[in-house]
């Protein structure tokens, strides 16, 4: 019986066994033969498991005259997809579908030894195949120098360095331009005068044996020009819009600035030194625009200026001059661009709504202030927003205040963050331990350098009260008297009173103090601990009572009090 139960057991593994295993690709490789910088390698290949389906050869190419062992000793290996119509494959193993491969393979001179891998369409292996050098096949090749291409700047500089092109391999030019001051490069040629046949930069190339292609120029001249409110404009010839002058640019809406029937030329926008603002529109839609120059002197960029500019182009390069005095990124002024990073100076105050909206290729945003932004999708997701503050240094640290209306920020390793309450002339600081600033929270920063706050959706850790107030408005906040903002001055660190008229400004934070015996100095410290009493109750330590805000109160009702420094609570 139990001899029995066994050879059943292997009947049934043998059938189980059968029904999983599959057929090993197959095929054969026919030829491999060397070129000018190329192999050819030629045959068939199918897998039994699902013959009317093409799948994929691996060419392993080993250096020199024997098959190495290791990966260093071979080039890494080369997919080739046997999808070739091979009738008389389908005939002879009664099967459909393209099998064949024929395939040149770049290489550098010299001698190299080749064999073929089938890859099985189901994992039952990838042998290596048979072919007319044996089974499995091995063949050894040398390979002469490639064909050299060649690049002549005709006049001008910066030629691409040469090429090198295998014998019936196609190759990509260079997508490098040379340049000629005063002309732009039209495209390359294979004769000098340009009577031959013509290449653009990048252009697939499969013609064989040593070549030279030389530049092409046209002069670079003026296609259109104008005036624009107070400055001037100059479109040439290579695609380069001149924005130059004293003064502001106009204000379009939409499609009516001056040189619309010329937009698609504009590929790049040089705005001269003196002009101080970018019109609003002024160059939405110009879909082949690569990059933008702004100077110093432009204070503000208006809405929509660079709105849907450069979708053709690769990217969108916007560079700012160092000494900046742009103050105001206007609504929508980069929507839905090829931007892919950009860094705004210290100088911006303002960010309005969707000014970055709908970049799906911007990656990197760094701004040098804190400024106020708006709520509006200003920001694509995903992009990483860096805020790299100035700080005052004092007693070995730096400080600052922090402020942000509507977006989260959290603070770098090297950066403590604290709220602060305030109890009559006492401060009081709370740190905040995972270093988030929630949106709507003034905070003091103490960092043991300049701190770097980067843009979260993580909330912060820290619920206590907080007496600090923060600045939204770009323009600042002006003083009543009663702002205390921080400072290190004749008493250390801490609150000191900002003069009734003077400004601080957006993205900071302050104290506000308007108490009868208002001192000059809030400095940080401690409060002794609470004392609580019954309605009518006398404290222990005599003397006037102060709300939390420093006011003095006369009839002090039910609440939290300061008498000489301790907290007094009356139920």
């Amino acid at each position: 019986m139990r001899r029995k139960l066994l050879s059943m057991l292997v009947l049934i593994m043998t059938a189980v066994s059968g029904a999983w295993a599959g057929t090993q690709a197959t095929g054969y490789f026919e030829s491999c033969t060397a070129h000018h910088g190329s192999i050819r390698v030629k045959g068939w290949a199918y897998d039994p498991d699902q013959p009317a389906t093409s799948i994929q050869v691996h060419a392993y190419i080993w250096y020199g005259s024997s098959v190495g062992t290791t990966k260093e000793e071979r080039m890494p290996a080369v997919g080739i997809n046997a999808n070739i119509e091979r009738s008389d494959v389908n005939e002879a193993k009664g099967i459909t579908g393209a099998h064949g491969f024929d395939q040149y393979i770049a290489v550098p001179a010299g001698t190299y030894t080749v064999q073929i891998f089938a890859i099985d369409k189901t994992g039952d292996g990838n042998p290596k195949i048979p072919g007319t050098s044996g089974n499995p096949a091995t063949y050894t090749v040398t390979v002469t120098d490639p064909y050299n291409i060649t690049y002549d700047a005709n006049g001008g500089s910066d030629a691409p360095d040469a090429q090198q092109k295998g014998e019936f391999v196609q190759i990509n030019l260079s997508a490098a331009k040379p340049t000629r001051d005063g002309y732009v490069f039209k495209e390359w040629n294979t004769a000098q005068d340009g009577s031959g046949i013509s290449y653009a930069p990048g252009a697939a190339y499969t013609a064989d044996g040593d070549a030279t292609l030389y530049a092409q120029w046209e002069p670079i001249v003026v296609v259109d020009s104008g005036t624009s409110g107070d400055v001037s404009w100059t479109l040439t010839s290579d695609g380069v819009m001149t924005i130059s002058g004293t003064g502001a640019m106009a204000d379009y809406n939409g499609y009516d600035y001056p040189w619309y029937s010329k937009s698609d030329y504009i590929t790049s926008v040089v705005i001269e030194e003196g002009v101080t603002t970018i019109g609003k529109c002024a160059f939405f839609d110009c879909y082949n625009l690569a990059s933008v120059s702004i100077p110093a002197s432009v204070t503000s960029i208006g809405a929509s200026a660079f709105s849907n500019c450069g979708k053709t182009a690769t990217t969108l390069t916007v560079t700012i001059a160092d000494g900046s005095a742009l103050t105001t990124i206007g609504s929508g002024a980069f929507g839905k661009t090829k931007l892919t990073s950009i860094t705004l100076p210290a100088s911006v105050t303002s960010i309005e709504d969707y000014a970055f909206y709908d970049c799906s290729n911007l990656a990197t945003i760094t701004l040098n202030s804190n400024p106020y932004i708006t709520d509006n999708d200003v920001f694509p997701a995903g992009a990483t927003v860096t805020m790299n503050l100035t700080a005052n240094s004092a007693d070995g640290a730096y400080w600052t205040t922090f402020y942000q209306e509507n977006y989260r920020f959290q603070a770098d390793a090297n950066t403590q963050v604290f709220k602060v309450t305030l109890y009559v002339d006492q401060l009081t600081m709370h740190e905040v331990a995972n270093g988030i600033v929630d949106k709507n929270t003034a905070v003091v920063l103490k960092s043991t350098g300049n701190p770097v706050m980067t843009l979260t959706t993580s909330a912060s850790s820290n619920t206590d009260d907080n007496n600090l107030v923060g600045v939204n408005d770009p323009a600042g906040k002006t003083s009543d008297g009663t702002m205390y903002v921080l400072n290190n001055g004749s008493n250390g660190v801490g609150f000191y009173k900002l003069k009734s008229g003077s400004k601080l400004g957006v993205g900071k934070a302050y104290l506000t103090y308007d108490g009868a015996l208002a001192p000059e100095f809030l400095g940080f410290g401690e409060t002794t601990s609470i004392e609580s009493l019954a309605n009518g109750q006398e404290p222990t330590a005599n003397g006037p009572y102060y709300d939390l805000q420093g006011r003095r109160v006369a009839q002090p009702t039910k609440g939290l009090y300061i008498v000489n420094g301790k907290k007094v609570v009356i139920k």
